[in-house]
């Protein structure tokens, strides 16, 4: 697929990321996407932080599937792959401003923990 300027790429996933209401947090989230990486420290209240990284293969459309690979520096034994729509990938990545901090929201590390199919038995 040839590369799509910024504004193509945000009118590519506006429909499956929420629409334009928050063109500016889905234009740092393709951004974020392209570089193929993230890291961050997830806050735990009380605790110290834990130090993540988060990669992913590239994205080629909002409904494909990524590869990705979720580790923490600090144990290094520790690692999760899984597969998630991109275009849910991107929809994290926007919310994750609204954390205050170099966390994912809430919504990532539930989906981790309990897998997607726990969401789709309370839909």
């Amino acid at each position: 697929m040839p590369a799509l300027s910024d504004a193509a790429l945000v009118a590519f996933y506006a429909p499956y990321c929420g629409g334009l209401e928050r063109e500016n947090d889905l234009r740092d989230a393709l951004g974020l996407l392209a570089m193929g990486s993230l890291k961050g420290a997830r806050v735990i209240k009380g605790r110290s932080d834990h130090a993540f990284e988060l990669n992913w293969s590239p994205a080629k459309a909002p409904l494909e599937p990524l590869a990705c690979q979720l580790t923490f520096p600090g144990q290094p034994e520790r690692r999760y792959a899984f597969e998630v729509g991109t275009q849910q990938l991107v929809v994290w990545l926007m919310e994750r401003g609204a954390t205050g901090s170099g966390d994912l929201p809430d919504g990532f590390w539930h989906w981790l923990l309990i897998g997607p199919e726990a969401e789709a038995d309370h839909a």
